[in-house]
């Protein structure tokens, strides 16, 4: 087999029940030179039993392990293992549309860009909720291409529709990560993906948005975007924290990207806001009173936020006393905030 043009790396843990049905779309693919690194961290299903199954029958489809727990440490080691031109990241449970990887690869390569960002679906049970093909954004896109410095603007948009943190609808050039030594933090479980984005982004001149749908993105109870919907109960969720400072600390000092800093200090707020809504209760603030969400609600303030209503000028005083105190006054006049 001839070296592969793209390495596919998926993460999975305990995934045996759903990553049949990934590893079908993907190998269904129209662009067949390419490579799938499924990498475990302790699962203690059938997961590995069925990607070596998988590896058996083809040759393009292989698996390493993780010891250490998370999509950051996976997907770092998937890095390390590839040898494909460009990486993709798909996830264990979605599936793909057949020409995906097609259409992102000529993307790249007919537009000479560092960046392809195509459409995706949000689907719950196979039913299509909603389509996202490419952002109304606050730039116009001319011939659907950005440049990097756009870009950067782009994954800060407050517009949750046109959210570009998201890892499985690009595709990414490997030399612009490994000169540029780019991976993702370990110690981040959210916001991870958007980190690793804006880093890369930082090296790019073009971006080629693809204007149809290429991935399929399944809602499903307990994966990592449905935690928390209701009372805030995941600890793991604050690392979303670590990656704002991260996000922060990167675009600082830049004037080239001050609108995008400006951008993402609203996003850190507004997860601090809807962090702090979901303690919930007197137990749910002492139990992270000693949590890394104190250490950032100090910060609040420095973020210059703007409360959309009266509702949020309120909760954000509150944090700001949370942080400093680690007392929560009674939240029921912020009970219809999100």
């Amino acid at each position: 087999m001839s070296k592969p043009e793209i390495s596919v790396i998926i993460p999975a843990y305990n995934a045996g029940e759903f990553i049949a049905g990934q590893l079908d779309s993907i190998l269904q693919q129209t662009y067949e030179n390419f490579e799938v690194i499924v990498v475990d961290s302790n699962s203690s299903d059938d997961t590995m039993k069925v990607v070596d199954r998988y590896a058996s029958m083809d040759g393009r489809v292989r698996s390493a392990v993780q010891r250490k727990m998370g999509v950051s440490a996976a997907r770092n080691k998937g890095l390390d293992e590839a040898t494909g031109r460009y990486i993709v990241f798909f996830d264990a449970d979605d599936f793909v549309m057949e020409y995906a990887l097609e259409k992102l690869v000529s993307a790249l390569e007919d537009n000479q860009a560092q960046l392809a960002v195509g459409g995706y679906n949000v689907e719950c049970w196979h039913q299509v909720q909603r389509s996202i093909i490419y952002p109304n954004t606050e730039t116009e896109i001319v011939d659907d291409k950005m440049n990097g410095v756009e870009y950067v603007e782009a994954l800060f948009w407050d517009d949750t529709s046109n959210y570009q943190g998201f890892l499985w609808d690009k595709i990414f050039i490997r030399d612009i990560i490994e000169e540029n030594h780019i991976r993702f933090n370990e110690d981040v479980f959210y916001n991870e993906d958007r980190l690793f984005v804006l880093q890369y982004a930082l090296h790019i001149d073009k971006v080629k948005w693809i204007p149809e749908v290429i991935y399929r993105y399944q809602v499903r109870a307990g994966s990592a975007m449905d935690v928390g919907r209701g009372h805030y109960t995941d600890e793991r969720e604050m690392t979303e924290l670590i990656a704002f400072e991260n996000i922060l600390q990167i675009l600082e000092g830049k004037p080239q990207y001050a609108h995008a800093l400006d951008n993402a200090k609203n996003n850190m707020a507004v997860s601090e806001l809807r962090l702090f809504r979901r303690m919930t209760d007197d137990k749910g603030f002492a139990r992270y009173r000693k949590s890394i969400f104190r250490k950032y609600a100090r910060k609040y303030g420095r973020l210059g936020y703007t409360p959309k209503n009266y509702i949020e000028k309120v909760l954000g005083w509150k944090i700001i006393f949370y942080g400093f105190t680690g007392i929560s006054y009674s939240k029921d006049d912020t009970r219809t905030l999100y």
